[in-house]
């Protein structure tokens, strides 16, 4: 059996580095989680945390994946999808990819502070998307 080494002693951006060396999807989670590092840097500085740019909690990340699966879907259509005048298709997939793991991160945080049991966002979920389906 192969013994396998523990990582606590590489930091994020290291473990990044080495799963962006990686082929297949790998390298494209490790290409999204350096945005996200260097983003961070950038957006979650003073008194603002991720959460202050989704004050609605779980209503504010849907919405957040609404608009990129709303310009993914665009530029699907477009003739433009291999020249935008900015955001690529990639980088619109690499975008939702963060997105959706700030959303999953924000349910295991409600629920480990107790919040409610996650069925109760997902109904949340269900009844934003019946009011504008």
């Amino acid at each position: 059996m192969r013994e396998v080494q523990t990582l606590s002693h590489i930091s994020t951006k290291e473990l990044v580095e080495e799963l962006s060396k990686r082929a297949g999807p790998v390298k494209h989670l490790a290409e999204a989680a350096k945005i996200q590092l260097k983003k961070s840097e950038d957006y979650n500085q003073g008194q603002n945390s991720i959460r202050s740019y989704f004050p609605f909690g779980l209503i504010s990340y849907a919405q957040m994946i609404h608009t990129k699966s709303q310009r993914l879907n665009s530029l699907a259509v477009s003739d433009r999808q291999n020249n935008p005048n900015f955001e690529s298709v990639k980088d619109t997939s690499l975008d939702m990819i963060n997105y959706c793991s700030f959303l999953a991160d924000y349910l295991e945080e409600q629920v480990s502070v107790s919040y409610g049991p996650v069925e109760n966002h997902e109904k949340d979920l269900k009844h934003l998307y019946n009011q504008f389906a």
